[in-house]
């Protein structure tokens, strides 16, 4: 049996070696997937655009034919016919005429469905550097250590140890008075950084599971992980920021985010950081609001009714019920999102949860004790979710939400792309056998 378990057992340093290999290899593949999606849709949503001009125009043209066609019946105004008939024909010939306008003779809608996209992403990275990591840690309450409270403390002590352990400036440490046990690491990168804890995990894991936690997100951190959350979190908001640029010809509330929004980049050198960053907060918040409103009623057969007048505005209500392209617009733009995601999820996935493992080997190898994050993981298990109001960054946690919860949001949605890209814990446990952890009863 001693030699069976000698066999069987590998070191964290080839885990380390075959995760980083294979997170280069989905590094790729996310990349040509996510790529591919964004410039089809974006071809989707221009060639959309255009039928939904066209449609805009073809209703006057046909209202102009038939008073024309009126003003022949008489004499006296059938000079007119041909003048009522010159107007209203008119913008359809310019509108039939746009593609061929651009340059290359119509093929500059490839150009627009590169460039439509790029644009949306400078937005969002400009805003995303400017808000920092502070909206995260508002929306999850995280506060200070308390100067008098001594686990507070020696928090911060362990965590300092484990970073000079791993080579990277110390994070911050936040802690978060809720009822759940668990922790996450947050920020940019590892310059700016913050180990958001758990009180309840103070007051219930001994100081070995405290370790092992805390090594797996110094670990995650010197990896890199945070600046590849960062930028799944940025391709998310430029899916949504798409949809909002495409709608805000025919919609007032979108026009309002998108001017907000791609004037950030012109705009937001100038202030304080401060306020800045508060200015680039209410726009991830403004933002929110819009999926929010999209997600509930922009898929029901009144999309009126369902996204109300205040998301049209007056003329925008008039024109999706008589013009049936712009209806087609919000259904395309519904089915780009589940389309995006739906592709997405499967590379996505498999490239945190190679990252996961990899920070489950480099916390081995910070403590040399793999029974530290074994037992520390087989308590989150037992207690841990993910904290109010952190599933936007749920993959950050050490552990994912539970099964029930997890399953509450499907891949057409944001939070549940999030929520399930954690590796099971049965299969991280048994990883963490392999490099030598004693299996607890």
């Amino acid at each position: 049996m001693a030699e069976t378990g000698a066999t069987e057992r590998t070191t964290f340093f080839e885990f380390q070696a075959r995760n980083r290999r294979a997170t280069w290899r989905l590094t790729l593949a996310y990349a040509l997937v996510v790529a591919g999606c964004g410039f089809v849709s974006a071809i989707g949503f221009a060639v959309n655009v255009f039928l939904v001009l066209f449609a805009m125009v073809f209703i006057p043209a046909v209202l102009s034919l038939g008073v024309g066609a009126l003003f022949l019946l008489s004499p006296a105004t059938s000079s007119l016919a041909g003048r009522i008939w010159d107007v209203g024909l008119a913008p359809l010939g310019v509108v039939g005429r746009l593609p061929s306008l651009l340059p290359g003779d119509g093929s500059a809608v490839w150009v627009i469905g590169l460039l439509v996209p790029l644009g949306c992403w400078l937005a969002v990275r400009s805003v995303w550097l400017a808000a920092g990591v502070g909206h995260t840690l508002l929306a999850i309450g995280a506060r200070p250590p308390r100067p008098g409270d001594l686990e507070e403390h020696q928090l911060g002590n362990v965590v300092q140890e484990m970073a000079i352990a791993a080579g990277i400036p110390p994070p911050t440490v936040r802690l978060i008075d809720a009822q759940v046990a668990n922790a996450a690491a947050v920020g940019m990168d590892a310059r700016e950084s913050y180990v958001v804890v758990g009180r309840r995990l103070l007051d219930e894991f001994d100081r070995e599971e405290t370790e092992g936690i805390l090594a797996h997100l110094i670990g995650s951190i010197g990896n890199g992980d945070l600046r590849g959350a960062a930028q799944i979190h940025s391709l998310l908001y430029v899916l949504e920021l798409l949809i909002v640029v495409v709608l805000a010809p025919f919609a007032r509330f979108p026009r309002r985010v998108a001017w907000r929004w791609l004037l950030f980049p012109l705009t937001g050198a100038l202030g304080s950081p401060e306020a800045r960053a508060e200015k680039a907060r209410a726009l991830i918040a403004l933002l929110m609001e819009h999926r929010k409103r999209f997600g509930a009623g922009g898929g029901g057969d009144d999309p009126v009714g369902g996204l109300g007048r205040e998301y049209f505005g007056p003329v925008g209500a008039i024109l999706v019920r008589v013009v049936p392209p712009l209806m087609a617009l919000l259904a395309l733009a519904t089915a780009a999102t589940g389309f995006f995601l739906l592709f997405a999820s499967l590379p996505v996935g498999l490239l945190w949860r190679s990252r996961r493992y990899l920070a489950d080997a480099t916390a081995v190898q910070l403590t040399r004790n793999p029974t530290a994050l074994y037992r520390g993981l087989r308590h989150l298990g037992e207690a841990g979710t993910v904290i109010p109001g952190g599933e936007s960054v749920a993959h950050l946690f050490v552990v994912a939400p539970t099964e029930d919860r997890a399953l509450r949001g499907s891949f057409t949605e944001r939070e549940g792309l999030l929520m399930g890209m954690h590796p099971t814990l049965r299969r991280r446990l048994a990883r963490l056998e392999r490099m030598g952890a004693k299996r607890q009863s």
